[in-house]
């Protein structure tokens, strides 16, 4: 990690190792995903307080298209609907430095509810509502999400 520090060297010799894994099948009208990572930081210790040596998150998500064959007609020929739930975990300190405490609000879990619409294959609209919590029993704020995505 020799980039800090507006391209001086920041005097910190770090190495980063990222794994991870993910899949995407698909059966009928269900969509199934998910991924899973683990981040090791060799030399945590020198790059500043709360700077975790591991990092672990995954997530699961599964979704039905529920929109009618009925209803793709003309305009709408392409379109699809697909409701969904997901459930992300990521723990921000997994495993400190020694002599460094973690911080039980690096522990973070949402469950997500939506619905895409997809007027055509590569545009989509999107709303989902989001319960989060963290390893503090803290209830944190719920969210409305708003989206739109394009593919090109």
């Amino acid at each position: 990690l020799d980039n800090g520090n507006k391209g001086a060297n920041p005097g910190v010799n770090g190495d980063i190792a990222i794994f991870s894994a993910d899949f995407d099948y698909t059966l009928c009208k269900f969509d199934f995903r998910g991924a899973i990572a683990y981040e090791h930081i060799k030399n945590a210790s020198g790059m500043g307080a709360g700077t975790a040596e591991g990092i672990f998150g995954w997530y699961l998500q599964g979704g039905y298209h529920f929109m009618p064959d009925a209803w793709k007609k003309g305009k709408l020929a392409d379109s699809d609907a697909v409701v969904f739930v997901r459930h992300d975990s990521v723990d921000t300190q997994l495993k400190m430095p020694g002599g460094v405490d973690r911080n039980p609000a690096g522990r973070q879990n949402e469950w997500t509810f939506g619905v895409n619409f997809y007027p055509t294959k590569n545009v989509v609209v999107k709303v989902d509502y989001q319960v989060r919590s963290n390893g503090n029993d803290d209830d944190l704020d719920d969210l409305i999400n708003f989206g739109l995505g394009w593919e090109f």
